[in-house]
C-alpha cells in the first residue's frame, strides 16, 4: 500500500476526497457529450429531401466558396460529423459509467491513492484511445485531402490533414499523461503495473504508426515522381491549357458535381481516381488564372444546391448526372460535361481526358463566333422543325439542338425566293418530298461556295415517288457531285421481307418492312465522327445509296468517305409499287443471276451516308476541314417513325455531334493525357479488405499490449 503524500489540489487527492463532486462533474460532462452526439449525428446522418425553391436559386453565389459557409443559418450537413458523433457518444457513455462508479464505490481504504491512480489511468487511457482512433478515422475520411495536398499542391486541403493529425496527437498525449500518473505505483501494485504497461504499449505502437505515416508522406513530398503506385493520371497542366487560361477575359466558374469516392466504369473497367484528378485539375486552373474559380458539390449532401444550379441553367433532366458544370460570364453561358466524357480508353488503359474536355468547352464558350446559326430548308415538303403537327417532323431533334444552345431557324427556298441568309453556318435539308428546282439548287451551291466563309451542309435525302410511282431524283445531284458525292437518282434499297424484327409505335413486336434497311458504322477514319457514330445501329426507310464519287470531285478538292453502310443483303428498286415478296422469291430462284444483276443485288455493304472534308491549306497543319454530311434517308431525324428505327437519344445525339463537327466545335482540342507508370494489384482493394487490414493492425497492437500486461504481472 502506498502512503506517499499528495497535495490536496492534485487530481489523485481530489478523486479520493471529493468523489461525489467528481461524479457529478462527469455526469454533467456525459450529458453534454450526449447532446453533442445527438446534434452531430443529425448533421452527419440526416438527409434532406426538400426540393429547391426559387429563393434557393436566387441565393446561389457568384463566387464559388460554398463549402465552409452556413446555409439558411444552419450548419452544413457533412458525413464528417458521423465520426465526431460516434466519438462523442463513446466519451458520453464512458463519462456516465465512470460517474456511476465513483458515486457507488467509496475510496479503497487499503490503498486509496493507488486505487485513484488506477481509475485515472483507466479513464484517461480510454479517453486517449478513443480520441486517437477518432483521429485515425478522420484521417481516413479526409485521405483525399492528403492526396490533393501532397500530389496536387492544393494547400487549402492541408488544414483537414492537420486537423486529423492534431486529434490523433491529442489522444496520444492524453494516454501519455494518464500513464505518467500511475508511474509512482508501478513497483507496489501489480494490477496498476499491468494496466500501465498495457496502455504504454498501445501508446508506443500508435506513436510508431504515426511516425511511419509521417515518414511516408515526407518521402513522397521530398522525392516526387520516383514511383507512382496508383492510377491517378493527371499531374500538371499542359502548355496549351495554360495559354487558354491566361487568355480568359471573363469570369469562369466550374462546379464539380461528384462524390469524393466516385467510380466511373468504361467498358466494365472502373476508374477510381476521377474525383482526385478533377480536383487537381481545377486547383491548378485556379492557380493559373484569376478569372477561373472552382466549387465542389456533393450530389448527396449538396442536393438542394445542385438542383437549384440545374434549374438555374436549365440543364435537361436526362443530363443531370455526375460531372462538371462550366459557366462563363454573367450571361448564363454554360455547358455540362458528364463524368463519362472525362475518361477515355487508349488501348486497354483508361486515361483521364478531363483537361482536354474542359479546355475544349472553355474555348467554345469564350469564342465570340460560337453563335453560329443552323438553318433548315422549307419549300420542298421537308420535315417540320416545330413538331406537333399531323405530318412527319424533326421537332425532337431541333429541340435537342436548341437545348444545347444551337440557334436553329428556317429558310424557305423556291423558284422565286432562293437565297440563304449570310449568317447561316450550317444548312440542313431535312427529307424533301419534292425535287429541288433549279433556283433552289443554285442557292445551295452558292451557299457552299461562299468566298469568305464557305457554308456547311447536312442533307437527308430519302427516296420519294414521282406521279408514276417511280423513284424521283432529288434535284441536288449536280450540287453534291461537286462535293465528290454520288447520290442514287432513281433507285432505293430494300431488304428481304420478314428478315428482322423490331417494335412498332405501341411496343408490339413486328417484322421490319422490306422498305427499311439495317445500317451501321463504316470504317470511319475521322476521329470525331467515329466517336459520334460509335457502334450504333438503326433502320432507315426509303434509303438511297450514297457513295463517294468514283472519279473524284470535278468541282474541287473535297473528299467523301463512307459514314454508314448496310448490314444486311439488299437490292435496288426503282418503283414504289413493286411486289417485294414476289421479287424476293424471284431473286432466290434465279439460278443464272440475270435477275439478280438487274435488281442490283448486294451481298456486301452499301454506303448510305458519307462525310465530306476539304484538305488542310497547302503547307498547313491540322486535320481536313469538315464540309458536308449526306444521308440517303431521313429516318435519323423523324419524331414518329412507323417502327422503332433506333434509340431516339442516340439519333438526337448523332445529329447534334454532326452539327458540332461541321461548326468545327469538336469535343477535343487535342491535349493528350499524360500517362504515369502504374502498379495495379491483381485484386482491387475494397471496403471489406480495408476493414480487415484495419482490424488486423488493431488486433496486433491489442495483442502486443495484452502480452506485455501478462509478462509484467510480477
Amino acid at each position: 500500500m502506498s502512503t506517499d503524500p499528495t497535495a490536496p489540489s492534485s487530481p489523485v487527492a481530489l478523486l479520493v476526497t471529493s468523489r461525489r463532486q467528481v461524479a457529478a462533474g462527469l455526469a454533467v460532462a456525459g450529458l453534454v457529450l450526449a447532446i453533442l452526439c445527438g446534434l452531430w449525428g443529425v448533421w452527419g446522418f440526416a438527409r434532406s429531401g426538400a426540393s429547391p425553391t426559387a429563393a434557393d436559386a436566387k441565393m446561389l453565389p457568384d463566387e464559388p466558396a460554398p463549402k465552409d459557409k452556413v446555409e439558411d443559418g444552419r450548419p452544413k450537413k457533412s458525413p464528417d460529423y458521423q465520426i465526431a458523433s460516434v466519438w462523442a457518444g463513446g466519451l458520453a457513455l464512458l463519462a456516465l459509467i465512470s460517474a456511476g462508479w465513483l458515486y457507488t464505490h467509496p475510496p479503497d481504504p487499503s490503498g486509496p491513492m493507488a486505487a485513484a491512480r488506477a481509475e485515472i489511468l483507466t479513464f484517461g487511457g480510454v479517453v486517449g484511445l478513443l480520441t486517437a482512433v477518432c483521429g485515425i478515422f478522420l484521417g481516413y475520411r479526409w485521405r483525399m485531402s492528403l492526396e490533393l495536398w501532397v500530389s496536387g499542391g492544393d494547400r487549402k486541403e492541408a488544414q483537414w490533414v492537420l486537423y486529423a493529425a492534431g486529434v490523433f496527437l491529442a489522444g496520444l498525449l492524453i494516454m501519455f499523461a494518464s500513464v505518467q500518473v500511475a508511474r509512482v505505483e508501478q513497483r507496489n501494485n501489480a494490477v496498476l503495473r499491468r494496466i500501465m504497461y498495457g496502455f504504454n504499449t498501445v501508446f508506443v505502437g500508435m506513436l510508431l504508426l504515426l511516425l511511419l505515416v509521417v515518414v511516408n508522406i515526407a518521402s513522397f513530398v521530398w522525392i516526387p515522381t520516383t514511383l507512382a503506385a496508383n492510377d491517378t493520371a493527371f499531374t500538371s497542366l499542359s502548355d496549351e491549357s495554360k495559354r487558354v487560361l491566361h487568355g480568359l477575359d471573363k469570369p469562369v466558374t466550374v462546379y464539380l458535381v461528384m462524390p469524393e469516392n466516385y467510380t466511373e466504369e468504361i467498358a466494365r473497367r472502373p476508374y477510381t481516381s476521377l474525383y482526385a484528378d478533377c480536383r487537381v485539375l481545377l486547383s491548378q486552373c485556379e492557380d493559373e488564372s484569376k478569372n477561373f474559380h472552382a466549387a465542389y458539390l456533393s450530389p448527396a449532401f449538396d442536393r438542394d444546391r445542385v438542383a437549384a444550379l440545374m434549374e438555374r441553367y436549365k440543364i435537361p433532366e436526362g443530363d443531370r448526372r455526375v460531372g462538371m458544370l462550366v459557366t462563363v460570364g454573367d450571361e448564363d453561358e454554360h455547358s455540362f460535361i458528364p463524368a463519362a466524357e472525362l475518361i477515355d480508353i487508349e488501348g486497354r488503359q483508361l486515361v483521364f481526358q478531363g483537361e482536354n474536355r474542359l479546355m475544349s468547352e472553355l474555348l467554345y464558350l469564350t469564342d465570340p463566333g460560337r453563335k453560329d446559326k443552323v438553318f433548315f430548308t422549307t419549300g420542298h415538303e421537308e420535315l417540320s422543325i416545330e413538331g406537333g403537327g399531323e405530318g412527319p417532323s424533326a421537332g425532337n431533334v431541333v429541340r435537342y439542338l436548341r437545348e444545347r444552345k444551337v440557334t436553329v431557324e428556317s429558310v424557305r427556298l423556291s423558284p422565286t425566293e432562293a437565297r440563304i441568309p449570310d449568317d447561316a453556318t450550317v444548312l440542313v435539308i431535312a427529307g424533301p418530298r419534292v425535287a429541288f428546282d433549279t433556283a433552289s439548287a443554285s442557292a445551295v451551291r452558292d451557299f457552299l461556295r461562299r468566298p469568305v466563309r464557305p457554308g456547311k451542309l447536312i442533307a437527308f435525302l430519302p427516296a420519294f415517288p414521282l406521279a408514276s410511282n417511280k423513284v424521283a431524283p432529288t434535284g441536288l445531284e449536280a450540287v453534291l457531285r461537286d462535293l465528290g458525292v454520288e447520290v442514287e437518282v432513281d433507285h432505293k434499297l430494300v431488304m428481304p421481307p420478314e428478315a428482322l424484327a423490331t417494335q412498332d409505335a405501341n411496343g408490339r413486336e413486328v417484322a421490319v418492312p422490306p422498305t427499311f434497311v439495317l445500317v451501321g458504322p463504316a470504317r470511319i477514319q475521322i476521329e470525331p465522327l467515329a466517336r459520334a457514330v460509335g457502334n450504333g445501329r438503326m433502320f432507315m426507310e426509303n434509303t438511297r445509296p450514297v457513295r463517294p464519287a468514283p472519279a473524284g470531285p470535278p468541282g474541287g478538292p473535297s473528299r467523301a468517305s463512307p459514314l454508314l453502310r448496310t448490314l444486311v443483303p439488299t437490292w435496288e428498286e426503282d418503283s414504289f409499287t413493286a411486289d417485294l415478296v414476289k421479287v424476293f422469291e424471284q431473286l432466290r430462284n434465279d439460278r443464272e443471276g440475270k435477275f439478280q444483276a438487274e435488281k442490283r443485288l448486294h451481298d456486301t455493304a452499301v454506303p448510305v451516308a458519307v462525310a465530306v472534308t476539304d484538305p488542310a491549306p497547302p503547307g498547313g497543319k491540322g486535320d481536313p476541314k469538315p464540309r458536308a454530311v449526306v444521308f440517303g434517308s431521313d429516318s435519323v431525324l423523324q419524331d414518329r417513325p412507323a417502327i422503332n428505327v433506333g434509340r431516339e437519344e442516340f439519333r438526337q445525339q448523332l445529329v447534334s455531334d454532326l452539327v458540332d463537327w461541321l461548326r468545327e466545335r469538336d469535343a477535343s482540342i487535342g491535349i493528350k493525357p499524360r500517362k504515369v507508370g502504374t502498379f495495379a494489384l491483381e485484386k482491387p482493394i475494397d471496403w471489406p479488405a480495408q476493414a480487415v487490414l484495419l482490424a488486423l493492425v488493431t488486433m496486433g497492437i491489442t495483442v502486443l499490449g495484452v502480452g506485455v500486461w501478462l509478462s509484467r504481472r510480477r
